[in-house]
């Protein structure tokens, strides 16, 4: 056993455990552990604490113990040695990221940091005063999005505060000066979805890594570097997962507030600019892709890898393994039963998407080849083609995933 890697390892290493298993954090990696060997690093961890050094005697009584705890007091020797050497194994995989480089997340590629931790420090300092603690956050929430509620049905609500002719909204184009800051001022709401993450978690007494800008699956995105949200317990997780779309729904509510003290074509452009912000808020709260949506349902209901699990779950129910691998449900009621409905839901909706891809694409398809037009028809239709093709990879791919049948992760 190589006490010199282990005493190198604990020296950047934490370690939580609770109910559903053990959250190892090192060189801004996280690893999902069993609770046995969670409480084992725990004990390792507390141990070189204490004195600054560890032996391999030591690793040995902390095994013995978490066992005799967690197990029959008079576990075989062969146990012990398996549990020896997974954390032997452990330690040098943590050990070998050392001249890994970092990467943020394996789902976004083509990453640029655009805020480093000091700098988002600063931010994080300044917009955490927005942020309520506890449930006062959750109350908080509700009434941002009673106020956006309000903003989308304004003209229902205020008939007499606005022009009647508010339906012209959908046909009103922009000037391109406009246009130039229609989009500017909708970046800005997405840099400020990344700080609301950023700044609950630093509010929490945790420290955000980076603001970035990449690419998930061809879409451009925002990130935030949270990482160590998953040291967090449970509904802190949910509150900094949630913070994001908390703080766009502040700014549509300030956006509603203007609403009141503007012309007609500054409110034509205010109520563009919130229907845009709200879309994304209702994206970021779907679960069916890995945004916000995903981990706080992940999170909600206690299930680990949701997305690995509901594939599992489908394969069971539509025997593409042949009946060789059965799913465990392990978890209590509420949890099996909310992993049922995501795996139902999550299937039914990429087989919409694959459906109304397959519509497009043959549409487009026979507009460039099959028009009186000729071959590659006009240009407008040959784009349609070209991006529903690209579409469409991502589509099936998502598709493939959902029924078990991909090993790979996006």
């Amino acid at each position: 056993m190589n006490i010199s890697l282990m005493t190198e390892v604990l020296e950047h290493f934490e370690v939580v455990v609770d109910g559903n298993g053990g959250v190892v954090l090192y060189k801004d990696k996280v690893f999902s552990v069993s609770s046995v060997v969670g409480e084992m690093l725990m004990g390792l961890h507390k141990k070189f604490i204490l004195k600054g050094v560890l032996e391999e005697y030591d690793v040995v009584n902390i095994v013995d113990q978490v066992l005799s705890i967690s197990c029959k007091p008079d576990v075989s020797i062969s146990v012990k040695e398996v549990y020896l050497l997974q954390l032997e194994t452990l330690f040098e995989k943590l050990y070998s990221l050392q001249e890994t480089p970092s990467k943020y997340s394996k789902y976004i590629w083509a990453s640029v940091t655009l805020f480093s931790d000091n700098t988002l420090s600063r931010f994080a300092n300044l917009f955490r005063f927005f942020i309520p603690r506890g449930r006062w956050f959750y109350f908080a929430f509700l009434f941002l999005v009673l106020i956006n509620v309000l903003m989308c049905f304004q003209g229902v609500f205020f008939k007499g505060s606005f022009p009647a002719s508010v339906h012209v909204l959908d046909n009103t184009s922009l000037s391109i000066g406009d246009v130039v800051l229609f989009y500017v001022l909708f970046l800005v709401i997405l840099v400020f979805h990344e700080f609301g993450h950023a700044s609950a978690l630093y509010k929490l007494g945790r420290s955000p890594k980076a603001v970035g800008f990449g690419l998930y699956m061809f879409f451009p995105v925002f990130y935030a570097d949270v990482t160590e949200l998953w040291l967090m317990p449970k509904w802190d997780r949910i509150l900094v997962n949630l913070a994001g779309v908390y703080m766009q729904l502040l700014v549509g509510a300030l956006l509603f507030s203007l609403t009141f003290f503007v012309g007609f074509e500054s409110y034509l452009f205010i109520k563009k600019l919130s229907a845009l912000n709200i879309f994304v808020v209702l994206y970021s709260l779907m679960p069916f892709f890995r945004s916000d949506g995903y981990w706080i349902y992940s999170d909600l209901f206690g299930i680990k890898n949701l997305l690995k699990s509901s594939s599992v779950f489908l394969k069971n129910i539509f025997s593409v393994s042949g009946g060789s691998h059965k799913v465990h449900l392990t978890g209590d009621y509420t949890s099996n039963y909310a992993l049922a409905v995501y795996a139902v839901s999550n299937f039914i909706f990429w087989h919409y998407l694959l459906v109304k891809w397959c519509y497009f694409f043959f549409t487009s398809f026979a507009a460039v080849f099959l028009t009186a037009g000729g071959v590659l028809g006009d240009l407008r239709s040959v784009l349609a083609f070209v991006a529903s093709a690209f579409f469409g990879y991502f589509i099936v791919k998502g598709v493939l995933k959902r029924w078990g049948l991909l090993i790979y992760n996006y």
